[in-house]
C-alpha cells in the first residue's frame, strides 16, 4: 500500500545516522545550482535554460546514486557521489529528453505537464541502478512504474510544501535538511514502485536486465521467497496483516537491491575504465 507517511518515517530514520554527510552534499549541490537558477529566473534566456539542464542532469544522477545507497542501508561515501560524474553525459541527455516531453505536454495545458512530470519522476533513479538503459527506455519504464500512483506522487510532492516555505524563510538554510529528506523519501518510493511494477508484470526483469547465473525472481515468484505462511496471515488481525504486507514489500526490496547492485557496479566499472 502506498503510504507517504511510511516513506517519510523511514527517510527520517535513515537521515538521523547520515545527516552530516547528507547536509554537506546538499550544500555542494546548492552551491552549484542556486546561482544558475537565480540567473535563469532573472533572464529567461534559452541557452541558459539548456545550460541549467545540462548541469542539473549529472548532479541529480549523482545525488540519486548516493541517496539510493542509503535507502539500501549500504555504506555510502562521497566517492559514490563524485564517481557518478563519469556518466555525466548520460544524466544530461536523460534530463533533456525528460524535459522535452514535459514541455511538449505543457503546451496542451499546465495539468498534463504536471502529471507527466510525476510519470517521469523515476527516470534518473532507474538510470542509477541500470546504466545500460537509454534515455528513451528509462522514460518508458518510469511511466510504467508510476502508472496508477501519479495522484499519490503529486500529493507526496505537495506534502513538502511546508518545508519549502521554511526553506524560503531561512534563506535556503533549511534545504540542507530538506533536500536529503526529499531524496530519501523518493528513494523509498522508487523501490516500492519498482517492486509493485515487477510483481504486477508492468515491468519485466528482461526490460531491466536483471539476470543471474541461477534464475530471475519476478512477479508472483516473489511470494515464494517470503517467510510468510497463509496460516500466519489468516490468524493475524487486520492491523498486523498490513504490517506483514509492509514487511513483505521490504523483503522484495532486498532481493531487487542485491541484483541491481551487482549489475550497476559492473556497468559503472566498465564505463569508468573506458573514460
Amino acid at each position: 500500500m502506498f503510504m507517504t507517511i511510511n516513506f517519510k518515517l523511514i527517510a527520517r530514520e535513515k537521515l538521523q545516522s547520515n545527516g552530516l554527510k547528507s547536509a554537506f552534499l546538499s550544500f555542494l549541490a546548492l552551491l552549484v545550482m542556486a546561482p544558475l537558477y537565480f540567473a535563469l529566473m532573472n533572464s529567461g534566456n534559452l541557452w541558459l535554460y539548456l545550460a541549467v539542464l545540462l548541469i542539473s542532469g549529472p548532479l541529480i544522477l549523482a545525488l540519486n546514486r548516493y541517496f539510493l545507497l542509503l535507502c539500501q542501508k549500504q555504506p555510502a561515501a562521497l566517492s559514490d557521489f563524485f564517481g557518478s560524474f563519469c556518466r555525466a553525459s548520460q544524466g544530461a541527455l536523460a534530463l533533456l529528453w525528460q524535459w522535452l516531453w514535459i514541455s511538449l505536454w505543457s503546451l496542451l495545458f499546465l495539468a498534463p505537464g504536471i502529471v507527466k512530470g510525476a510519470a517521469y519522476s523515476m527516470q534518473l533513479r532507474l538510470l542509477c541502478e541500470y546504466p545500460h538503459l537509454s534515455a528513451k527506455k528509462s522514460l518508458q519504464l518510469s511511466q510504467k512504474m508510476t502508472y496508477g500512483y501519479r495522484w499519490e506522487l503529486l500529493m507526496t510532492a505537495l506534502s513538502f510544501g511546508g518545508w519549502l516555505i521554511l526553506s524560503v524563510m531561512t534563506f535556503g538554510l533549511a534545504l540542507l535538511f530538506v533536500l536529503p529528506y526529499w531524496q530519501l523519501t523518493w528513494g523509498e518510493i522508487y523501490y516500492f514502485l519498482l517492486n509493485e511494477a515487477l510483481k504486477n508484470g508492468r515491468i519485466t526483469a528482461d526490460e531491466l536486465g536483471i539476470v543471474s547465473s541461477k534464475t530471475v525472481i519476478s512477479g508472483d515468484e516473489w511470494l515464494n521467497e517470503l517467510p510468510l505462511t497463509e496460516e500466519k496471515l489468516l490468524s493475524s488481525t487486520e492491523e498486523n496483516a498490513e504490517e506483514l504486507s509492509f514487511d513483505a514489500d521490504f523483503y522484495r526490496q532486498t532481493v531487487i537491491i542485491a541484483q541491481a547492485a551487482l549489475l550497476q557496479d559492473a556497468s559503472l566499472g566498465k564505463e569508468c575504465e573506458k573514460s
